[in-house]
């Protein structure tokens, strides 16, 4: 049940409609889980991206989506403590790190900290499963990360070019994905404008 509303909140999300009420009665099926099985990984996995989807809601009207996001991220470390050879609760995590860095930059607070978090969170993925997916993600943290230091007025060369070697891994991978190539590109450039 919990999955049902899980996905119609989504749908509704997409539509830009409102998702809280549906994605508040899929948490509410997966705490139930929880509570008759505490060591269930996937319900706690499940519980966090609905906490995870709140915040991008909370993102999208302009309030402060920490709790939402933290709330997330501690299902995920759950989950992952419950276990740690699924890869999913590791990588949510490091996407929700990610969404809550960038929340933080766009509201002028520091970023560094939660965007540091998020690429060691990330890093052991590149370990276990070499997928596009993967590389992109690491490029992604590492491209906020950099945005982080330059609106802070700090260095930002080493992060984009992290962020550019994982986002060419990717495209590696899956050289036909525009958007990657779109990334690249403006990293490219990035990179030409410092150095001239």
């Amino acid at each position: 049940m919990g999955i049902a509303y899980g996905y119609l909140g989504r749908g509704a999300m997409a539509r830009g409609e409102d998702p809280r009420s549906l994605v508040r009665q899929a948490i509410a099926s997966f705490d139930r889980a929880i509570s008759l099985a505490p060591g269930f990984a996937y319900a706690h996995t499940t519980r966090g991206i609905g906490y995870y989807d709140l915040g991008r809601d909370a993102v999208k009207r302009r309030e402060d989506p920490t709790a939402f996001f933290d709330t997330a991220a501690q299902s995920y470390r759950r989950a992952m403590t419950l276990n740690p050879g699924w890869t999913l609760p590791r990588s949510s995590l490091a996407e929700v790190l990610l969404a809550r860095g960038e929340w933080e930059a766009s509201a002028g607070r520091d970023c560094a900290g939660t965007l540091d978090t998020a690429i060691v969170e990330a890093e052991p993925l590149l370990n276990l499963d070499d997928a596009a997916s993967r590389h992109e993600l690491m490029g992604s943290i590492h491209a906020a990360r950099a945005d982080c230091a330059r609106s802070a007025g700090r260095p930002s060369r080493s992060f984009v070019e992290k962020a550019l070697a994982q986002y060419r891994l990717a495209l590696q991978r899956t050289p036909g994905e525009k958007g990657l190539r779109l990334k690249v590109s403006a990293l490219e450039r990035r990179l030409a404008d410092a150095a001239s």
